[in-house]
Parts: structure tokens; sequence; C-alpha cells
């Protein structure tokens, strides 16, 4: 396989959860993700004062802000080559609501504001972060040093070492 199936993540939401039980049913144990359920049990970054669960209404929204996160903190990059003009709009003109559980805009809310297109690309991104976290357990940390190498499940249990080490010394910035 060029990609083993615990680190296939895809979308089961409506007609995707078709997909996903003849995925694992076929392939193995991929990841699958509906986005309108509640977020994880995990924490994002090491640094964040609460688990997902606490900060982010909907599954949805911790994707999102997941990926702002591993943004700012210099844990995502993309190449050059990667067509950027239907992705970059997409990333920042999400709206989404701050108070005691963040919400992300609704899809359907975006789509009416962006002339019926979808943000396909920008959920493409943010299901591929999920499936990072998911797969290697891995939690960053804001500052590098304070990255987690420890695996956690989606209840927050310490499921025990990375196979994968993450860290300053082995991250390659150029990619």
């Amino acid at each position: 396989y060029l990609v083993r199936p615990e680190w296939l993540c895809v979308d089961k939401t409506g007609a995707g959860q078709g997909v996903y039980d003849l995925l694992r049913f076929e392939f193995g144990e991929v990841i699958g993700l509906n986005y309108s359920e509640g977020a994880s049990e995990s924490k994002i970054m090491t640094e964040d004062h609460a688990n997902a669960s606490e900060l982010y209404e909907r599954a949805q929204t911790e994707l999102w802000f997941a990926l702002r996160k591993f943004i700012e903190f210099n844990y995502f990059k993309h190449s050059s080559a990667v067509p950027t003009e239907e992705l970059h709009p997409q990333l920042t003109n999400r709206r989404y609501r701050a108070g005691k559980r963040a919400k992300v805009e609704p899809k359907n809310d975006y789509q009416a504001r962006s002339q019926g297109k979808a943000p396909d690309e920008a959920d493409a991104v943010t299901l591929f972060i999920h499936c990072v976290r998911k797969a290697s357990g891995f939690i960053p940390g804001m500052s590098h040093e304070n990255s987690s190498e420890t695996r956690y499940g989606d209840d927050g249990e310490e499921i025990g070492s990375s196979e994968a080490r993450i860290d300053i010394t082995n991250r390659h910035d150029d990619i």
C-alpha cells in the first residue's frame, strides 16, 4: 500500500458513511470523521488549557482551529507547487463565533456568501490535519520543545509512545 489504512482519513458525513464502512471492511482501520459530531476529548496543542470538547462546539470547528494552530506555530506548510487559487480564499474567508465554545460558520452559510462555492479544498486540508493528529497521536507544542511524544486516544487516555518522533531536531522547514 502507498498509504496504510490507519493513516487514511475519510469524511463519513451523510453518504460518506457507506464509503467509510466499505473502506474499513475492505482496507482496514481507516479513520472516519462526521463533521457534525462533537469535538474530541484530546487537546490540539499541549499548552491548551482544555480539551477540544470544552473549547469547540463540534468536530468541524475543532478541525478548523487545529489547522489554524498548525499554521500559526509552523507545523503545517505546503509546497509552492500546490494550486492555491481556490484554497487560500477558502482558508481566509470562513467566519467563526468566539465565546465559551467557539463555532465555525456552517458550510451552507459560507456557500451563500461565496456564490454557491463549497469550501471543499479547505475541508480537505482540515481533514488532512485531523488524520495526522489522530493517526500519530502527536500533540504539538506552541514551543517545539513542549511537543508531546506520548500518544493519546480520542478519550484522552494515554495509549503509549509514538513510533514517530517529531520535534525541532527532525523537522524540515522547506516542505
